[in-house]
């Protein structure tokens, strides 16, 4: 008598795996800051207090894409050199299965700052000091599925950010592999297990960056996106997408919007030809938000 492609029980045990390694990376436990702040300039401002959305931009078309690479190529580098190993499943190939999945695993990212007073921010991200930084309460940000995390910068805490994730697999594999009916099916368990890390180490990828970066002090809300075989079609959970054009590339991005904007003040850059008394300003507030925010001049001397 023939064996069916899969039991019952290699199935069950294959939920459960996808089911852990889920709940291991599926929310930030990064205690929250009181503040963070959205660098942006008059126009973006002006977008964000009229439609009361911010704009989740897809990580790998933001203007270095190699950010979202630096992650994997170290877990890669890891897995080669056997600083991070597994038992029950080979990390043989994880080149391969991440590199498949850069189509297909997509992330969407809206950039904040906990410190205000990073002459680099302001510099890059707040127009040479003519911008303005708008000030969000980080609790209610979060909104599903976007959730907020704090960037990872030091190598330690990658390298243990991205263990935690196969070894979650690899001691979930201790007591699922016996469940399953006989070796084929056990082997294609650890197939399932090495595609699962490719997907998580994928969804990691946009909370580490280089430790150069670290000055950037950045945290950012993340919405995942699956496309290809076995994913969903039509529009996903972020909603729409949307196309911009900047530098010379198209940047798709999705619209994070609110009912009531969680935003508590606007600072503007040290070289904004606006000032706190702005007319302009104030009546953008009044007539998009129903009240005034506090209005100040950031007090970092950035100059275009």
């Amino acid at each position: 008598m023939a064996t069916r492609a899969v039991s019952s029980r290699w199935q069950r045990a294959a939920a459960s795996l996808i089911e852990r390694v889920g709940k291991q990376s599926a929310s930030s436990t990064d205690p929250r800051p009181e503040r963070l702040y959205h660098f942006t300039d008059c126009g973006g401002l002006i977008g964000i207090f009229e439609k009361r959305i911010l704009w989740a931009s897809l990580a790998t078309s933001l203007n270095d894409p190699s950010e979202v690479r630096y992650g994997l190529d170290l877990a890669c580098d890891l897995f080669r050199k056997g600083t991070i190993a597994a038992r029950n499943f080979s990390l043989n190939g994880m080149d391969e299965l991440v590199a498949a999945r850069a189509d297909e695993s997509r992330a969407y990212i809206v950039s904040f700052c906990g410190n205000l007073n990073l002459a680099g921010q302001w510099l890059h991200y707040g127009r040479s000091g003519s911008g303005v930084a708008v000030g969000f309460y980080p609790e209610r940000l979060t909104q599903p599925p976007y959730d907020l995390f704090r960037i990872v910068y030091r190598q330690e805490a990658q390298v243990a950010a991205i263990n935690a994730i196969i070894q979650t697999i690899d001691q979930s594999l201790d007591e699922l592999l016996p469940t399953v009916d006989d070796d084929r099916q056990r082997d294609r368990l650890k197939a399932v297990a090495a595609d699962v890390a490719a997907d998580h180490l994928w969804m990691a990828s946009p909370k580490l960056k280089h430790p150069s970066f670290e000055a950037e002090e950045e945290w950012r809300l993340i919405a995942y996106e699956l496309r290809g075989p076995g994913a969903p079609h039509g529009q996903g959970p972020a909603g729409a997408t949307h196309f911009r054009a900047s530098a010379g590339r198209v940047i798709p991005f999705k619209e994070l919007s609110f009912e009531t904007l969680p935003a508590f003040e606007v600072v503007l850059g040290s070289s904004c030809p606006m000032g706190p008394e702005d007319l302009g300003v104030l009546v953008l507030m009044e007539e998009q938000l129903g009240a005034r925010l506090t209005v100040r001049v950031s007090d970092v001397p950035v100059r275009t």
